[in-house]
């Protein structure tokens, strides 16, 4: 009886406890009606709105929310937070808790924090200023038509002046505005009321709920957002984790293709053999591919031994599809780095050779290279006969700037992406392309970039962002942040790599229509940058058609 009573106890304090926290939050999810009848409305102060069976549908989708269990308010001002929930929702999309906040007033405890990080990684939504989000302050309604044109991906109209407006107070509307207002009225998304479009009067839940379901009944709309795209190709590298760690990081980003670092060119055995059985079985048991790594530690002079000796080039691939066959692997991943040039037609031949046999047994093959910039580096990679031979040809995207450069700067910017896969789609088709991006960036000395900056992982750059009182400042040409910090008296910077930055590169990259992404390397990133990546794969998938 007495360990009743406490049971009894415990259910009641845990009831308690769910009530002050419910009552602590800014909405309340009441359960879903979805199934209730159509009669039935799920908040008990909107049966006398214009908005009620918009805010009922939106409701049962479980994109809005109450403010309370019962009550929806529905004439209250919505805010810039609540807008970012519904439309994250509206979406499809997860919330990104962001290692580095988008701004200075917004903070990861906040329960905004996640939908508004999502939609600034994506360029949907701005601050008020360049720090400052304004996550409380009220929408007004040319804002909401911003963020509806945005979030369908359509372009603004181009006003010249705001006359060309059809509504009776454009003159008040700001100039930044006109083209969205044209836009959102154009698609029918959003109309004035006798003749006046009111661009400055704050939006109400009400109009935001007509707003979002108007456009979600959109049968084109509605249509993409039903549709989820299966995942590409999704490589991650094993590198500095022991197997147990590599397997966790590997769940946890949901990464479908595994490459350790298993084989590497060696003076006695040709090829060293690390095979992990443990990393076998886990990929067996959760269903993932396997493309081992085959590595040449960028030893120029050991490569091209074997690469222009026939014999020995005969003897590397035997070994190799030796252990493809024996371990049972999907692919293999060659990353010959550090090539000499004179080793150009000798690398060739023995792709061409490794495919051969390869291919025979249903096994891929795959090739790291480097962005062609005309280099000694990437001289010995002849890009085209490569994207001929191999079924994938990874870019590594990454190490625009490194230890050693004449400048400081970015790890991989978005215009050299840009230019690394416009030109290698010139030699390789899109479909074989994987595009490598870096879970690591760089820490430089301000002083001396040519000697002073290494290697850091994303989760140190957060450390030093929160512990070194960083100033962080959002570059839009390049899409990322840099981070500046003082320590032991000398400027450091970081052009940080981290959810936002990876998303632009992430949509970049879709809209070249690559077969799939690589990331250097497991273990290096904070977990939030692969909920971010999603997003922009499935964000960069829909396609309106207004």
């Amino acid at each position: 009886m007495k360990l009743q009573r406490n049971k009894l106890n415990l259910i009641i304090k845990k009831g308690l406890i769910l009530g002050v926290i419910l009552l602590l939050l800014p909405f309340h999810f009441a359960p879903n009606h979805a199934n209730a009848s159509s009669t039935e409305l799920p908040f008990r102060d909107i049966s006398n709105s214009y908005a009620k069976e918009a805010i009922s549908r939106l409701y049962n989708k479980g994109i809005i929310r109450g403010t309370t269990l019962t009550t929806f308010e529905p004439s209250k001002k919505v805010t810039r937070a609540e807008l970012a929930k519904m439309m994250v929702a509206a979406m499809k999309l997860e919330q990104v808790v962001n290692d580095l906040p988008p701004s200075k007033d917004l903070k990861k405890a906040d329960w905004y924090y996640g939908d508004i990080s999502a939609l600034v990684n994506l360029g949907i939504v701005q601050g008020r200023s360049e720090n400052y989000f304004a996550p409380k302050s009220n929408v007004t309604r040319e804002e909401a038509a911003a963020l509806m044109v945005r979030m369908l991906k359509t372009v603004p109209e181009t006003i010249e002046a705001s006359s060309e407006l059809p509504y009776i107070d454009h003159n008040q509307a700001s100039t930044w505005a006109w083209g969205y207002i044209s836009r959102v009225t154009e698609l029918g998304f959003m109309q004035g009321a006798s003749g006046a479009f009111r661009p400055s009067y704050s939006m109400t839940r009400a109009e935001a709920a007509v707003l979002l379901d108007r456009i979600l009944e959109t049968p084109r709309i509605k249509s993409e957002l039903n549709n989820r795209t299966p995942d590409p190709i999704l490589l991650g590298w094993q590198y500095d984790s022991t197997t147990a760690e590599y397997e966790k990081q590997v769940l946890d980003a949901g990464i479908n293709t595994l490459s350790p670092r298993w084989y590497f060119l060696d003076e006695t055995e040709v090829v060293q053999d690390h095979t992990d059985q443990r990393l076998l079985t886990f990929a067996e048991r959760n269903k993932l591919n396997i493309w081992g790594m085959v590595g040449n530690r960028a030893n120029a002079e050991l490569t091209h031994r074997m690469l222009s000796n026939a014999a020995l080039r005969d003897n590397t691939v035997m070994k190799l599809v030796d252990y493809a066959k024996k371990y049972g692997l999907a692919g293999l991943n060659i990353d010959f780095e550090n090539v000499s040039p004179e080793d150009r037609e000798y690398l060739t031949l023995f792709m061409a050779s490794l495919q051969s046999k390869l291919s025979s047994i249903g096994v891929t093959l795959s090739i790291d290279v480097s962005p062609d910039l005309g280099s000694s580096w990437t001289a010995a990679f002849d890009y085209k006969a490569l994207g001929e031979l191999a079924d994938y040809v990874v870019l590594m995207g990454y190490e625009e700037h490194w230890n050693g450069s004449a400048t400081a700067g970015s790890v991989a910017s978005l215009p050299w992406l840009e230019y690394a896969v416009q030109t290698l789609q010139q030699a390789v088709p899109k479909d074989k392309i994987i595009a490598a991006l870096p879970t690591y960036t760089r820490d430089w000395s301000m002083s001396s970039p040519g000697v002073g900056s290494y290697d850091i992982t994303l989760k140190r750059q957060g450390d030093i962002y929160r512990n070194y009182s960083a100033s962080l400042k959002w570059n839009s040409e390049i899409a990322q942040y840099t981070l500046t910090y003082s320590a032991q008296g000398k400027s450091r910077g970081i052009w940080a790599e981290e959810s936002r930055s990876l998303s632009a590169k992430t949509t970049l990259f879709e809209g070249y229509d690559v077969a799939g992404y690589a990331f250097w390397y497991m273990g290096s990133e904070t977990v939030d940058v692969w909920t971010a990546m999603n997003n922009a794969r499935q964000y960069a998938s829909y396609s309106f058609g207004l």
